[in-house]
């Protein structure tokens, strides 16, 4: 399924995110996941056949074609055939500098009328500073062995793993790029206030994340760094440490005196 629309009226955009925010729980339990990005989503669907597949996306549908948007649902033979098709022809430039926070959603806040109305109003008070892009790939129907991974439980009852971004030139001053973060923080902050019990994606985490330990590694981290620790006998000067990784020393380090104090 692939949905684009441009927003005519000043709500479109929040009427849009909260149709998302109504319907993922459901689409979820359906088997699909993809993306959501502004006024358009790609998403794909292993369990579903054509008819049903129009049938459960029909309330987007309908809200995009009523704005003169552009709807495609379609039936492809692989995955292979639908990587080819919408993700090579969707290529984007990386590497730019950019600010950014994220958050893993839970289920409660899809499943209740009271989560989805309070996600539904932080985004569309979040909407003037940007639009949050939207991974709906989380293991929701995977059932997994307890324990067997180390990343944070978190992702097991997520519904989202939802993102915000701002971009500062390369040539901004530091006082220009400290404000960036800072009101990137700021926004992100109020995700983790709404969701206080669930965590982040470490890779495309908020560099500033406040409490790092639980929100990339959740009650994994006490026996990862059980492991870290028999590595670190074998390294002394601390070659394996990073930026708010497993046993991380802290922002003291002189590896780290290039970061921004906020």
């Amino acid at each position: 399924a692939v949905l684009t629309f441009d927003p005519s009226a000043a709500d479109d955009l929040a009427q849009w995110y909260a149709l998302m925010v109504n319907q993922s729980y459901r689409w979820a339990n359906e088997g699909w996941g993809g993306h959501i990005m502004g006024p358009s989503l790609i998403h794909v669907n292993p369990l579903l056949r054509l008819a049903q597949a129009e049938h459960s996306m029909s309330p987007a549908t309908e809200f995009v074609r009523a704005r003169g948007g552009s709807v495609t649902i379609e039936e492809l033979p692989s995955w292979l055939a639908f990587f080819t098709k919408y993700v090579l022809s969707a290529e984007r430039d990386v590497g730019y500098q950019v600010a950014m926070g994220t958050r893993l959603l839970p289920s409660g806040l899809f499943s209740t009328e009271s989560g989805r109305a309070q996600l539904s109003l932080l985004i569309n008070s979040t909407l003037p500073y940007a639009s949050p892009y939207v991974i709906a790939g989380t293991p929701w129907l995977f059932h997994e062995t307890p324990g067997a991974t180390s990343v944070t439980p978190a992702w097991r009852d997520a519904i989202w793993h939802m993102g915000l971004s701002s971009r500062f030139p390369y040539n901004s001053t530091l006082s220009e790029r400290t404000a960036t973060y800072q009101t990137m923080e700021e926004h992100i902050q109020q995700f983790r206030d709404l969701a206080p019990e669930s965590g982040a994606y470490f890779n495309e985490g908020d560099i500033y994340e406040p409490d790092h330990q639980q929100s990339f590694w959740g009650n994994n981290y006490a026996k990862l760094l059980e492991v870290k620790h028999k590595i670190l006998v074998s390294d002394p000067d601390g070659i394996l440490d990073c930026w708010q990784c497993v046993g991380w020393k802290g922002p003291s380090d002189p590896l780290y005196q290039c970061y921004i104090k906020l």
